[in-house]
């Protein structure tokens, strides 16, 4: 954190964030469809928790609200699902919750193949609020720290329709320290990659199908200081 910040005091947008969210453009320069786009029904939402929500600029840039008593439910207008709390929050990216079939081999990949951890459900709100839904029935949050952005596995319910991935998520990326001696399975293989490839994104998908990219942080350290 910089040195002027002070817990307590300052703004925690003056904190920084741990996590951002990349768009992809599926148009080539000629404004042409270059990549198929399909929704599916695998991501479920991104969570985002901020004390200051204005739907109706988000209205006018041609967004759907879906629900909107207490926290407010939205399609972007690209149709990225988008869970509303007004709250505080570390990082105002809380959550990306996504349906998986096997609730217990996803956990294990997650938490046993990427070090993650079974955290408690992140809340922008005092336990308890209407305003906040709670941690559905039955999903798992895991997670590399209470303070930024983890991943809630959502099981599909009894004669819901078949999981479809679908290309709303184009890839959760991972940074991770390639200095470190204590790597989780799967980034000690990018890092081997890297090493030995030079391959700066090491592409992996979870049992689910979901697309994952580990990221040596020395690589994205470059990558940042260019811009």
């Amino acid at each position: 954190k910089p040195d002027s910040f002070y817990p307590g005091v300052s703004s925690l947008g003056e904190n920084g964030g741990h996590a951002t969210i990349s768009f992809k453009s599926i148009k080539n320069s000629d404004s042409e469809i270059s990549e198929f786009y399909e929704k599916g029904n695998g991501l479920q939402y991104i969570k985002i928790g901020n004390d200051v929500i204005r739907l109706s600029k988000g209205i006018n840039s041609g967004m759907e609200v879906k629900y909107a008593y207490g926290w407010v439910d939205i399609d972007s207008p690209s149709l990225i699902p988008l869970q509303l709390v007004v709250g505080i929050s570390r990082d105002p990216i809380m959550t990306i919750a996504i349906r998986v079939n096997n609730i217990q081999e996803s956990t294990n990949f997650f938490t046993k193949s990427l070090g993650m951890n079974i955290l408690p459900f992140p809340l922008a709100r005092l336990p308890g609020s209407q305003f906040e839904q709670k941690q559905p029935e039955g999903s798992v949050y895991v997670g590399y720290g209470v303070d930024t952005v983890g991943i809630l596995l959502i099981p599909s319910q009894k004669n819901s329709p078949p999981l479809r991935i679908g290309s709303l998520l184009n890839s959760i990326s991972i940074i991770f320290d390639d200095e470190s001696n204590d790597l989780p399975l799967l980034a000690q293989s990018a890092l081997d990659e890297y090493k030995s490839n030079r391959i700066e994104e090491y592409s992996i998908q979870t049992p689910e199908g979901y697309p994952i990219t580990l990221i040596p942080y020395s690589v994205y350290n470059k990558r940042v200081s260019k811009i």
